[in-house]
């Protein structure tokens, strides 16, 4: 966690407020179920893809391009820099990358996560 992320959270009810504004949201909760299916980190472009095939019930390869760029914009204007914010993801901008926080993988470990990731699936192995 950042110093940043520290001092923004440096109480209890910052760091559940920060919970709470991070998961309300339903496309957030779709970037985090991707992001903690993976075992490495993924670029934007790739998890713009994996959430908008998501979202709309239908492979990698199915997202037109249109739909992906919309997806892109929605991750990286909204839901990237609050999710890193939270401590649920590290987004590294300057490449473009998304990975796992331990804060995630401890919420994806949880037996609640499955009602806080709903209503989107994980994307599946065979996901372009």
């Amino acid at each position: 966690m950042s110093k940043d992320q520290e001092e923004w959270i440096s109480r209890p009810d910052d760091l559940q407020n920060a919970v709470y504004k991070a998961l309300t949201h339903p496309h957030r909760r779709t970037v985090l179920r991707c992001v903690a299916a993976r075992q490495s980190p993924v670029s934007v472009d790739r998890l713009a893809s994996e959430v908008a095939a998501a979202e709309d019930g239908v492979t990698v390869a199915e997202v037109t391009d249109e739909r992906r760029t919309a997806a892109l914009v929605a991750l990286v204007h909204l839901h990237l820099p609050e999710l890193d914010r939270a401590g649920f993801v590290r987004w590294d901008r300057e490449p473009g990358h998304v990975a796992s926080t331990s804060l995630l993988a401890e919420i994806a470990a949880t037996p609640v996560s499955g009602s806080v990731f709903d209503p989107f699936p994980a994307p599946s192995a065979g996901t372009g």
